[in-house]
């Protein structure tokens, strides 16, 4: 008899989680666009514009986030960021994505940059950390991409910005030197 009552105890919490969980739905995640951001003697901030939306009933929350940034099909870099943002339930946010972009990386591509005058072509991947609250899903995460173009040609021309980073003259003259030569 107590096991019985012991196994519908157990049996009616499960299936009632099995029936809140199935409909649960993934959100989606679409990069609207990205403009540049800082521009310091350090390098560059490339602010992703990204438009997450939650089809379910309950709220859920964005964490940390990672990307990675590719330049003439080489990957220059990875990182992660914490991106706290609350996803209302059946509703949409805007979550932006700072990439942090240093001089010395781009010397990798420095060929491509001299092809295209310093603005390159660029490729992000990565995926938005998810938090659901729910026990049986955890923390999952949206895959995100977008491809644009980086204009340097900004920051090369500045000359405050020049006078703070050795990284990003040598760079600018190795991209003038490449141009005269064209």
């Amino acid at each position: 008899m107590y096991r019985r009552i012991a196994f519908f105890l157990l049996l009616v919490p499960l299936a009632w989680l099995s029936t809140g969980c199935a409909s649960v739905q993934p959100p989606t995640a679409v990069v609207r666009g990205a403009d540049l951001g800082d521009i310091t003697g350090d390098g560059l901030t490339l602010k992703l514009d990204v438009m997450v939306s939650n089809p379910n009933a309950k709220a859920l929350s964005i964490g940390r986030s990672s990307y990675g940034m590719s330049i003439a099909d080489v990957r220059i870099l990875q990182g992660e960021t914490d991106t706290p943002v609350k996803l209302p339930a059946n509703g949409s946010a805007p979550v932006t994505v700072p990439v942090v972009i240093r001089w010395d990386e781009l010397f990798r591509v420095k060929e491509a940059l001299v092809k295209t005058g310093g603005n390159v072509p660029y490729k992000i991947d990565g995926r938005l950390g998810i938090g659901s609250g729910l026990p049986l899903i955890g923390k999952s995460s949206i895959p995100i991409e977008y491809a644009g173009t980086l204009p340097l040609g900004e920051a090369l021309t500045d000359p405050m910005v020049l006078l703070k980073s050795r990284a990003l003259r040598d760079l600018a003259a190795k991209i003038l030197m490449g141009l005269r030569q064209n």
